[in-house]
């Protein structure tokens, strides 16, 4: 479970107003822009920085820092850029000094709640439940990497709009299964599958 979570919504929900973004899902690059906080393309980094940073280039993301100056360096061949930029920003805006595991759940959680709260959340689910245009409401949450074995990225399960259990494995879900977060799940009133899940 997240930590403080009522904190964190509190402190997303102050960022955006206080940059005035209200159109969701954020762009999270222009809200980089008014923060002051260049977010650049991995190819567009120097030489030098690639070799200082040659480690870490492999992430989705990264933040690097100059004193008080903070940039971010990300993968745009990736189709969760947005996420993974998110995610770093909501380190600095968290003021994380270390990749600890909480600090990482954090950001996590921090980042797709900056991005799209729960009145989004909301529409999502209404579109999921009514078994409306799914393919669509799936893309909002796109950014969720299904195939990632990342132990830090947001706990995902796999449900069916008719169905009563949510499950970890998409072949006992079923062919109409979409990938959402557990906390979502669990907000649905879904149980665990008593076959697939621990």
């Amino acid at each position: 479970m997240i930590r403080h979570q009522k904190r964190l919504k509190r402190i997303a929900l102050q960022t955006l107003k206080k940059y005035g973004e209200k159109k969701l899902p954020i762009n999270v690059k222009r809200l980089s822009e008014k923060m002051n906080i260049p977010v650049i393309a991995y190819q567009k980094m120097s030489n030098i920085q690639k070799e200082l940073y040659i480690d870490k280039i492999s992430n989705p993301a990264i933040t690097v820092c100059s004193g008080t100056i903070h940039t971010i360096y990300y993968d745009p061949a990736r189709s969760d850029c947005d996420q993974w930029i998110a995610h770093e920003l909501a380190h600095i805006i968290l003021g994380h000094e270390s990749d600890n595991e909480e600090n990482e759940k954090a950001a996590n959680f921090f980042a797709h709640y900056l991005r799209y709260r729960e009145s989004h959340i909301k529409q999502y689910l209404a579109a999921l439940l009514a078994g409306v245009a799914i393919g669509c409401a799936i893309g909002l949450f796109c950014t969720i990497n299904s195939n990632s074995n990342n132990k830090d990225d947001v706990e995902t399960v796999y449900i069916t709009p008719s169905g009563e259990k949510y499950h970890a494995s998409k072949s006992c879900a079923g062919l109409n299964a979409v990938v959402i977060p557990l906390d979502i799940a669990q907000k649905l009133q879904k149980s665990p599958c008593l076959v697939c899940v621990d």
